[in-house]
Parts: structure tokens; sequence; C-alpha cells
């Protein structure tokens, strides 16, 4: 007997003990308390006083605890000129994937005078809380204009004490204001700067795309630069990203609703053209609209696109019939003209191989009693022809005919300019009403 009471004595100290223990480690963090909680309301553009709808309005604990098994409850109270006929809440097992704060549960929220009383049981978790709340049958007296709704936490409660707008029948939540271009007071000509002003304290609703700004074909946004300021109230903002699945729409997310009138302005975005198919000023049309409902619902502007490079003035210009040209911008006088012959244009070898880069060293003839030989060579590409022969020789496209043949005129070989010039990378344009021709760089115009 004495052994036995011994042992129980021990047994229950020693619960004592491990109680006291696991008591003084709890870390502090697990202790059920107030944590930030945010209230989202998803807003009916369509309330009018009198009107029968119904409303959402989610809650949300980033992170927090309560442990397994214990209740909490929030106290819920409309303000007045308004009326439900049911609410209704439900609590998700997982929030992305991950166990709620709180346990699974729905069910309907009886009023106890006058107030809604929400009551939840903790999961034991440290983790996001996700509850959603339906009004059923809202409806609005006559000349009201925004209605708040109060959640009021007892002491000791993970949830937050706070008032947010329930509705407004306002006609819009925030006013839209533009500036754009240089005409504006900004430094390009298709740059934008926008200014939202919210209309009341969290009208602006809570959402990734609370506001979606898109634009008409073929222009898309360039947020490259993009800045966010927030001139007055306490809103949080998400950073401005284009959509995924639509480069021409920009989103605007908001983070936390405001508890105060909240301004804030958009700078360094510019408005782009990636097709290059606008070359002339056109107006393009920018559509608001996003969960958050604005004063306008569209804007246009007028594009201007970015002045077109001058062209590069001509390697070489020839004339028909004028011994003096002009090579890389210098006048140059030839022994002999230039002339057509069977609808092609020949130019002396002498001029044609200085417009197309060709060394004087890289000119190589070959004159027999029966036949004359140019060759021309350039960075390793070399064409080779014989007077009154119409086959050519290139070295990397092999023998290729032409449609006329090299001819000497006063005592000068001529070549056929096209037939010489593009094979080392030149194009030759013709202005027959001058009667010129230019050796450009690049291919064929």
């Amino acid at each position: 007997m004495e052994m036995k009471s011994l042992f129980r004595c021990t047994a229950a100290f020693c619960m004592v003990i491990f109680a006291v223990s696991i008591s003084f480690f709890t870390p502090s963090f697990l202790s059920p308390g107030w944590a930030s909680t945010n209230y989202s309301a998803f807003y009916n553009d369509s309330v009018t006083p009198g009107s029968s709808f119904d409303q959402r309005i989610d809650i949300e604990i980033p992170k927090g605890y309560l442990n397994l098994g214990s209740m909490d409850s929030l106290n819920i109270r409309l303000g007045s000129g308004i009326s439900v006929n049911e609410v209704i809440y439900s609590i998700p097992e997982k929030i992305q994937e991950e166990q709620n704060m709180f346990i699974e549960n729905t069910g309907v929220i009886t009023p106890q005078n006058g107030e809604y009383v929400l009551k939840v049981s903790g999961r034991g978790v440290l983790h996001k809380g996700h509850i959603v709340l339906r009004f059923k049958g809202v409806k609005v007296g006559g000349g009201t204009r925004d209605v708040k709704i109060y959640f009021d936490a007892p002491g000791g409660s993970v949830f937050e004490s706070k008032a947010i707008n329930f509705i407004s029948t306002a006609s819009n939540d925030y006013n839209l204001d533009s500036q754009y271009g240089t005409v504006e007071g900004l430094s390009g000509s298709n740059e934008m700067a926008l200014t939202f002003r919210e209309i009341d304290a969290g009208t602006i609703k809570r959402g990734s795309d609370s506001i979606r700004l898109k634009l008409s074909s073929p222009f898309v946004w360039d947020i490259t630069n993009a800045k966010v300021d927030i001139s007055s109230g306490d809103i949080t903002l998400r950073k401005p990203v284009i959509d995924d699945e639509d480069p021409k729409a920009l989103l605007m997310g908001i983070e936390r609703l405001s508890s105060k009138a909240s301004t804030f302005r958009i700078t360094g975005i510019f408005v782009r053209d990636m097709s290059k198919e606008v070359t002339t000023p056109s107006y393009y049309n920018m559509s608001v609209g996003g969960y958050s409902k604005a004063n306008i619902e569209s804007k246009s502007f007028l594009y201007r696109p970015d002045p077109l490079p001058l062209p590069e003035p001509p390697v070489a210009l020839f004339s028909v019939g004028n011994r003096q040209c002009k090579i890389s911008g210098l006048i140059r006088n030839m022994d002999v003209a230039p002339f057509i012959r069977e609808d092609r244009i020949f130019l002396p070898v002498r001029y044609l191989a200085e417009a197309l880069k060709v060394p004087p060293k890289n000119i190589t003839w070959n004159v027999t009693d029966e036949q004359t030989t140019v060759a021309l060579e350039v960075d390793g590409h070399s064409l080779k022809l014989n007077v009154g022969d119409r086959q050519i020789e290139d070295s990397r496209r092999g023998k290729v005919m032409m449609d006329v043949a090299p001819v000497i005129l006063d005592s000068r070989v001529f070549l056929p300019a096209r037939w010489i010039a593009e094979p080392l990378g030149y194009s030759v344009g013709w202005d027959a009403s001058k009667q010129e021709v230019t050796i450009n760089k690049g291919t064929s115009r």
C-alpha cells in the first residue's frame, strides 16, 4: 500500500511538472490573441435604394493561431438604414492547399438583440484564416448612400475590431484623372500618368485586378519604369503588372482596403506599338474596368509614333549620259558616261568597283587577242566576267547566266550594274524621271 501511494504521488508530481514545463515552454506566438484581419466587401454595382440584393464579405487573417477546440467569436452589427433576411457563414477546410486555422463549418447566424454573433473553433495550427459571410435579401432605405458594418471582437480574440463600408450606392468607387504626352507636361510623347482618387474609405475593392486598364489593338503597355506614389490615405497597393494572357491589359491590385479615402498616382508608364504598323498619329482607346468602378468607362488618347529614321544616303549616284558621279558623298569626274542597253544600266568597271568597296588591287584583268576577262574580289567573294559573255562565275553561287553581257565602249569595259552589285550585298535603284541610278547598302529596294 505504501509503495502504491508513493507511486501515485510520484506520478502526480511528474504530471504537474510536465504540465508546468509545457506551459512554460509554449512559444508566445501560439497563444490566442489579436491578429491583423482583412474584411473585404464585394460590392453590387446595381444597388438602388429599396432594392433587394445579396452581399458577400470575406474575413481573412494573414497568420494566426487558435488552440485546438478553443472557441472564439465575432459580433457583427449593421449600420442604420439597412436590413438583412439571413446571414450565412462558410469556413473552408483549406486555403491554397494548406489548412485553415479554423475548423471547417457552415451554417446560418441567428441574430441576437440586433447583432449577429459568429462563433468559430480553432484547429491548433499557425496559419491563415478565411471565413466567407453571405448576406441574403439585403435592403437599403431610401436616400442611403453608404452603409457601415461593424465587427466587434471580444478581449483576447484572434479577430480585429473594425468598421468598413458594407455597401455604397454612389455612382463610382473612384475618380480617374490622366496626364498624357509632352503636350501635358510629360517627358515622352506616349508617356502616361494616372491619378486615382477614392470616393470614400474602402470603396476601391480588394483583389488582384481591382483596377483593369486595357488598350485597344495594336497597342500594349510598357511598365518597365512604372512608379506608384500614395499621396493621401492608407490604402495598400500591389505592384502594377501586365496581364499574363493579355499584354494590352494593366492590372492594379489592392492588398488592403483603406480606412481613409486614398489618392495614389502611377507614373512612368508608356504606350507602345509593338507591331510597328502605326506610322501616323492615331487615336486609341483605354477601357477602364476591374472589380472597382471608375467615373469613366473609357478614354481616348492620340498615339504619336516615333519619327522614322532618315534613310541612309546612297553609296553612289550615277546619271545616264553624265560623266560626273557621286561616290561616298564625293563628286567624281569619269572619262566615260553610263548608258542603257537592253533595258540595263551599264557602268564603267573602275567606278562601279569603287562604289562597291572593291580595292583597286582586287581588280584583275586578263586580256588576250580572243578575250578580255575582269575579276572583282571583296571579303573573299569574287566575281569573274568575260566581255561579250553572259555567264558570270560567282565564287559562292557558281556559274550564273545574266540577261546581258559586259561590253567595251570608248576603250573602257562596262558591266551591268545590278548583276554585280546585288551579289556583293548592295541594291540598285532607278529613277526613270531623272535617269539616275543609285547603289545602296542592303537588299534590293
